[in-house]
């Protein structure tokens, strides 16, 4: 009676260990906090692909600093497919509600227009009302956590 009572704990707990370990993902992701950040719009022909070889979607798709400025070949600050959310909702000039952004781009290669490290510039599409809009958005101060 006893040694079958142990055998069923003994098996309830593997299987509830086994059962949970199926929900735990043990690779969990990354996430950083950044204050204070310059954030801008940028354009791009149509038809032009991201830096890792997407087609960029308007007011979705985010271009960061490479990891060493001057270098492409570095790679981006934060790596592909990362996802940015502001802790503000921003908009755009037209009123388009933004908050969450995927990195797939590679911008201000030289890191020479004066923009905080952790910057990331938003696509807003390519069409000349693209364009204005952009140019309108300006440079914004936020702060957000990406993740990956």
């Amino acid at each position: 009676m006893f040694k079958k009572l142990k055998t069923k704990i003994v098996t309830s707990l593997f299987s509830a260990i086994l059962l949970t370990s199926l929900f735990i993902d043990y690779a969990s992701a990354a996430s950083y906090t950044y204050l204070n950040q310059d954030v801008t719009a940028y354009t791009a022909p149509a038809g032009s692909l991201t830096y890792y070889g997407t087609t960029p979607q308007k007011y979705k798709t985010a271009a960061v600093h490479p990891k060493t400025c001057g270098s492409p070949s570095s790679g981006t600050i934060f790596p592909f497919g990362a996802v940015i959310k502001t802790s503000t909702v921003l908009k755009t000039p037209s009123g388009t509600s933004m908050q969450y952004f995927t990195v797939e781009d590679m911008g201000d290669v030289f890191c020479s227009r004066g923009l905080t490290r952790q910057w990331f510039d938003i696509y807003f599409g390519y069409t000349s009302s693209d364009i204005n809009q952009a140019k309108l958005f300006g440079i914004k101060t936020v702060s957000y956590t990406v993740t990956y």
